[in-house]
């Protein structure tokens, strides 16, 4: 937002863990408290998956840009109900080309982290050229891109979500992405869309 933190330079060592999930997988935590925790999930191209009641966190807290929680390159059918997604160095989830079918249903995007600049999250979630639908989820303390989908092939369904405690703008579109959004609640946010 135009201002600078004073933060001292720490070295510290980048973690590459990444789970390659493969098609017609469900991955259900069991109980409360299951989490996966340091680890990236790379869906890739696969088909037919579930994730649900989990918490993905921790990856390489600390650091910025430094792995998402989710990355999907051309996944179909993809259900993520009920995750928890913290503090995560780069984006929770990132969606590219190809990757249509996919629900984040139930879900919380907690941003709130010491790593950035004004303790928020900067992104939770960009889409290029992929179909989504995103309801009854919180984006908490997330700077921008919650969600923010790119290009003409980008179909974004918002609906019945909580967008709270932002310190820039919270939804984005661009190079004729769609993005529906209806039912949605905006508490303490500085802009809807950008």
């Amino acid at each position: 937002v135009g201002t600078a933190c004073a933060v001292p330079l720490v070295p510290s060592t980048r973690t590459e863990r990444a789970l390659r999930v493969g098609s017609n997988k469900t991955i259900l935590g069991l109980g409360r408290g299951a989490g996966i925790r340091g680890v990236s999930l790379e869906l890739g191209t696969s088909e037919n998956l579930v994730l649900r009641n989990v918490a993905l966190y921790d990856l390489n807290r600390g650091e910025l840009e430094a792995g998402d929680a989710l990355n999907l390159q051309q996944a179909q059918g993809v259900w993520i109900d009920h995750v928890t997604f913290k503090w995560v160095s780069d984006a929770f989830a990132d969606i590219f080309p190809g990757t249509a079918g996919v629900t984040f249903s139930w879900s919380l995007f907690d941003g709130g982290t010491d790593a950035e600049c004004g303790g928020q999250e900067r992104w939770a979630m960009t889409l290029t050229d992929a179909e989504v639908t995103v309801h009854h989820c919180r984006f908490d303390q997330i700077s921008t891109r919650a969600p923010h989908a790119e290009g003409a092939a980008a179909r974004a369904h918002l609906f019945n979500n909580v967008h709270s405690n932002s310190a820039d703008w919270t939804l984005g579109s661009a190079c004729l992405a769609q993005v529906r959004v209806e039912g949605s609640v905006f508490e303490n946010v500085e802009a809807v869309s950008r």
